[in-house]
C-alpha cells in the first residue's frame, strides 16, 4: 500500500473499538482516539511523528524516511534520523513540539511520556498510537508488523519481521550450543561524569546472551554505576561500548582509563566491540544485527570490532 494512500480502519467491533482504546490486529491494546481518528484521508501525504529509538529505526527500515516529520532526541539512528526535527527526549516529549510539525500519525514507544503530553496529543484527534512494550528480543518482529499495520506498509513489515524472527531463532540456537562463553561487560556513558554497566535484567544483558556470551555485570539488576571494584570482580574478556559512550569519553583511550578497566583481561588485550546506542539499549532490528556481529567476534574469530549501519551507510 502506498504511503500516500493510507486508510486507518477502526472496525466497530468489540475486538477493535472500546472506550477510546484500539486493539491492534494481534491483540495488544494501545491508547488511541477511537471515533475521531477513523482515517487519514485518501491522497493525504503521510506525516509521521516517531517517538522512541526502536520505533524510529523501524519506521526508517520500512522505507518511510520521507514521511517522518519529527523524532525524539534519542532517535539518532539511522544517521538520517538526526536530520529530522526533534520534539524532546522520548520520556519527556513536548506535545506542542509534536503538533507544530503537523503530523497525521503519531507513533509512540511504550516508554514515551509524560502522560499528560500523550493525553494532550490524543485530545487533538490525530491518530496517536502507543505501541506495546517490547521487553525481549522475540517480540521485535511483532512490533515491526504493528508499525507496518499503522503505516500501511504491511508487505515490507512482514518481510522484515520474518527476516528478524529467523535471525533471532538462529542466534538462540547458536548461543545455546556454545561451550565457552566469554565474559562481556557492556559500558554506557550518557555523560562524561556518568558511566554505567548493563546488569543482568537490562537490555544490554540480553544482547550478550543472544550473542552467546556471559554478562560480566551479573551482580547488578539493571544499569548500574561503574566502579573499580565492580569492574575487577566482573573480569570481562571483552568490552561492549556504544558510539555515544566513546564520543563522551574521547574515544578508546578515555574508555580504558575508566577505574579498573585497564587491569581486566579485556583491558590488557584492548578487546573492544563498538555498536550504535540503539543496537545495545533498544530492542529493534539493529539490536538483532549487533547481536549477530558480536557472536561472530566472540565465537567465530571475526576481526571486525564494530556494528555499523547496513546498506553502506556511515555508522
Amino acid at each position: 500500500m502506498n504511503g500516500r494512500r493510507v486508510w486507518f480502519v477502526l472496525m466497530a467491533s468489540a475486538n477493535f473499538l472500546v472506550a477510546g482504546a484500539v486493539r491492534l490486529p494481534r491483540g495488544e491494546w494501545v491508547v488511541h482516539p477511537a471515533a475521531t481518528a477513523a482515517a487519514v484521508a485518501e491522497n493525504e501525504e503521510l506525516r509521521i511523528a516517531s517517538v522512541g529509538p526502536a520505533v524510529t529505526e523501524i519506521v526508517f527500515a520500512l522505507g518511510l524516511e520521507r514521511s517522518v516529520v519529527a523524532v525524539d532526541s534519542a532517535s539518532t539512528y539511522p544517521r538520517a534520523a538526526r536530520q529530522k526535527a526533534q520534539v524532546g527526549y522520548f520520556r519527556a516529549i513536548s506535545a506542542e513540539g509534536v503538533l507544530s510539525r503537523r503530523p497525521n500519525l503519531i507513533l509512540l514507544s511504550a516508554d514515551a511520556g509524560p502522560a499528560h503530553a500523550i493525553e494532550q496529543l490524543r485530545s487533538t484527534g490525530i491518530p496517536t498510537v502507543v505501541l506495546p512494550a517490547v521487553r525481549e528480543a522475540g517480540a521485535i518482529p511483532t512490533l515491526v508488523r504493528q508499525i507496518g499495520d499503522w503505516t500501511g506498509h504491511t508487505g515490507a513489515a512482514a518481510a522484515l519481521a520474518q527476516q528478524l524472527a529467523n535471525r533471532i531463532q538462529q542466534l538462540r540456537e547458536r548461543a545455546n550450543s556454545v561451550t565457552m562463553r566469554p565474559r562481556v561487560l557492556v559500558v554506557f556513558a550518557p555523560t562524561s561524569g556518568t558511566v554505567l554497566v548493563g546488569g543482568e535484567e537490562s537490555v544490554p544483558a540480553q544482547l550478550v546472551r543472544l550473542a552467546g556470551g556471559e554478562n560480566a555485570a551479573s551482580s547488578s539488576v539493571e544499569m548500574a554505576p561503574l566502579s573499580a571494584e565492580g569492574v575487577l570482580q566482573a573480569a570481562p574478556d571483552i568490552i561492549v561500548a556504544t558510539e555515544h559512550t566513546l564520543s563522551v569519553l574521547d574515544g578508546g583511550d578515555g574508555l580504558w582509563q575508566l577505574p579498573g578497566l585497564s587491569r581486566t583481561p579485556a583491558g590488557r588485550t584492548r578487546k573492544l566491540f563498538v555498536a550504535p546506542d540503539v543496537g545495545v539499549l533498544s530492542l529493534g532490528p539493529t539490536f538483532v544485527r549487533c547481536a549477530a556481529a558480536l557472536y561472530e567476534v566472540l565465537h567465530a574469530g571475526a576481526q571486525s570490532s564494530r556494528c555499523g549501519e547496513e546498506h553502506g551507510r556511515d555508522a
